[in-house]
């Protein structure tokens, strides 16, 4: 049996205290302010009718009224936000009855009982992969009563079993359970509040304008945009308070409902689906991203569920990851291997803690384990293709095509898929040693005069360790730019810890340097093991009858990698000359902006000709694409004209920019795996 009591830790008390103290300081700030906008009311009142009885004529009438309207105006913005309703948009989701999904809802039904809380007023399926709990909320939600509704990512129910969804269903019933949501309604309408004195403004200001545009009334209007600039000046204080404090909260609360859902299902439910949801998240954005591709040629997914469970799939395959019920099991170190950082900085702007802490907590709790089943989720919905197709229609009736769109089969999809994967990847021999490392400039001719006495196999030069150093390199260079900016004041953060340690912001700059001698050391030996890469292939072509071959592609892609940071240069530089396009600027400045850039564009134009001619990119330049970049490079474009601007020139010019960056980076990427692919080869043969 599980244990079914979850105490509440110190840190969530005194994260609740935290955020109830900051909701306290709101309310009392916002109460001073409103008492002291109806004194100033008050107070407009008695001196506009002394001063209609006073002074005569229009002007005293004047005076009176646009003192009256000041009060009116102030109070009017304090409380204009009660009207204002936040419903969530349902469009993307559809709702579900227990007539739909029997099996589900009686899940839920035992889960609302174990949990000791209320059963969803609605349950709602979305397309993606997530489970939440929300209420449609408005300012008199955190005085009456509301009920909450449940949201389950059909994406979700694709990538976990029966066990997996209970436990991630239990974490999402944990919140229901939790007293401390309130404190959360609290501080989402008090946000609600201050963003719609800060931002939502535009109705109260056409009416104060125009209240302006009264001759008399425009002193009166200028001193209430005034008094009000001062209200937002103390709101936006109180925000950062407010939310800082209750993000603490937010974090704690989902330690806790983690700590529910083991109580129910015993920990490893909750675990393997955490830790697989990255995997699944990426996989459901790796489906939508193909199909964004495919706009232009009017394809849409038949069902992209089918083609999410396939992804994931090869994916998981792709990693050597072990399978189970065919979902890929995600080991509890895959993060880590990536992330060699020893610099802890606590987020305090992340409503959520990370997968890493959550697993930690979850690891330390003491509940017994429950036997999982096995079965896959997508049971749980009766006929679950046809509620795949519902939300792939869903998902596709936001796109604009410009014709009546196909649908793609799901083996032609994962066929097109993995060939584009692995012609954007490299071959297994490396490790992933190259996939966050690029060929290091080395000086081929004194290399080769180096005798390579202990000649390591491509499991030594690719081994784990190296691939470590390549990360450790990544993080060293990182946390250096972090601690640099935490020194000179640029990142606003008082302390943090390395290693363990806990340090202060004066210890940024002596830690960096340290930091520094050690990525020096890791980019030696990087380095090192770089030269007997080379080395090695080169060995291994002596044995062929291609001589040189290996040494003029390393020189050829040396070559273009000094050439890149000049090409990639030169788009910032116009992306940044062009920036004045998105600001109102006077006509005669936008002449001479055009005129200063036409050298650039210059040389943008015979950049991007050799970029057409460039074999490399024979496959990727298609038209539209090519016949576009054509027509840029074969006329004198004017971008603006009397005082207008030329809209499908500017058009052309951007896209033109863009499509030059795309293709020195995929030059840069082709010509790096023709040179990896021929060392490969070189090792087959």
């Amino acid at each position: 049996m599980t244990n079914k009591t979850v105490i509440l830790s110190p840190a969530f008390k005194k994260e609740a205290t935290r955020a109830i103290a900051a909701i306290c300081l709101f309310a009392f700030s916002y109460l001073i302010i409103v008492l002291l906008a109806i004194c100033l009311t008050l107070a407009c009142f008695y001196v506009g009718m002394y001063a209609i009885g006073e002074i005569p004529g229009i002007f005293g009438l004047a005076v009176g009224v646009g003192l009256a309207s000041l009060g009116i105006f102030v109070l009017v913005f304090l409380f204009k936000f009660i009207g204002k309703k936040n419903k969530k948009d349902l469009n993307h989701m559809v709702e579900i009855q227990r007539a739909d999904a029997p099996r589900l809802f009686s899940m839920l039904e035992s889960l609302a009982t174990e949990a000791e809380t209320s059963f969803p007023k609605k349950v709602y399926l979305s397309a993606d992969v997530n489970a939440s709990v929300f209420y449609q909320s408005t300012f008199w939600s955190m005085f009456l009563p509301v009920k909450k509704n449940l949201q389950i990512g059909l994406g979700l129910i694709n990538a976990v079993t029966d066990e997996e969804l209970r436990a991630i269903l239990a974490h999402e019933f944990g919140h229901f359970s939790q007293r401390t949501m309130k404190v959360g309604s609290y501080v989402y309408n008090v946000n609600q509040i201050i963003f719609n004195m800060l931002y939502e403004n535009e109705g109260y200001t056409r009416g104060l304008n125009s209240f302006g545009k009264i001759s008399y009334m425009r002193f009166f209007a200028y001193l209430a945009i005034q008094i009000n600039a001062g209200i937002q000046w103390v709101l936006k204080r109180l925000y950062g308070v407010v939310n800082k404090s209750y993000l603490g909260l937010s974090r704690e609360m989902e330690f806790h409902a983690d700590a529910i859902a083991a109580s129910i299902t015993g920990v490893e439910p909750l675990k393997k689906a955490l830790l697989r949801t990255g995997l699944a998240d990426d996989s459901y954005s790796n489906v939508l991203d193909y199909y964004d591709r495919k706009i232009p040629e009017n394809i849409k997914s038949e069902n992209i569920y089918l083609e999410h469970f396939a992804v994931m799939e090869f994916l998981g395959h792709l990693n050597d990851y072990s399978f189970t019920n065919g979902l890929p099991d995600i080991p509890s170190g895959e993060q880590a291997k990536y992330n060699k950082s020893k610099l802890v900085i606590k987020n305090q702007w992340a409503s959520h803690p990370s997968i890493e802490d959550r697993i930690s907590r979850l690891e330390q709790l003491e509940v017994d384990a429950s036997p999982t089943e096995q079965t896959l989720a997508n049971g749980l919905i009766p006929d679950i293709h046809q509620m795949q197709h519902r939300l792939t229609e869903v998902v596709f009736k936001q796109v604009q095509y410009e014709a009546e769109p196909q649908t793609l089969s799901t083996a032609v999809f994962l066929e097109t898929y993995k060939e584009s994967v692995l012609k954007g990847s490299f071959g297994k021999i490396y490790n992933g040693y190259y996939d966050h490392r690029n060929l290091d400039i080395l000086a081929l001719e004194d290399l080769e005069q180096k005798r390579n006495e202990e000649v390591q196999t491509p499991s030594e030069l690719f081994s784990d360790q190296k691939v470590e150093w390549v990360y450790t390199g990544i993080a060293l260079k990182n946390d250096i730019q972090l601690l640099s900016d935490i020194y000179e004041g640029k990142a606003p953060i008082k302390s943090f810890d390395y290693d363990g340690i806990r340090h202060g912001r004066k210890d940024a700059k002596i830690l960096a340097a340290q930091l520094q001698s050690e990525l020096e050391m890791t980019n030696t030996r990087l380095r090192e093991n770089d030269t007997d890469i080379y080395l090695y292939f080169l060995s291994l072509e002596a044995l062929k009858d291609t001589p040189g071959r290996l040494r003029q592609m390393y020189m050829d892609f040396f070559s273009f990698d000094k050439a890149f940071d000049e090409k990639n240069e030169l788009y910032k530089e116009m992306m940044s000359a062009l920036q004045f396009v998105e600001v109102t600027t006077p006509f005669d400045q936008i002449v001479r902006n055009f005129e200063q850039l036409q050298p650039r564009e210059q040389l943008l134009k015979e950049g991007i000709c050799q970029l057409l001619e460039d074999p490399f990119l024979t496959a990727e330049l298609k038209d539209p694409f090519r016949s576009d970049l054509r027509k840029f490079v074969s006329d004198n474009w004017i971008y603006f004209e009397g005082k207008v601007y030329n809209d499908d020139a500017l058009r052309l010019l951007f896209d033109s920019l863009h499509g030059y960056s795309f293709l020195i980076s995929r030059k840069y990427f082709l010509m790096k795996k023709h040179l990896l692919n021929y060392q490969q080869e070189l090792q087959n043969s």
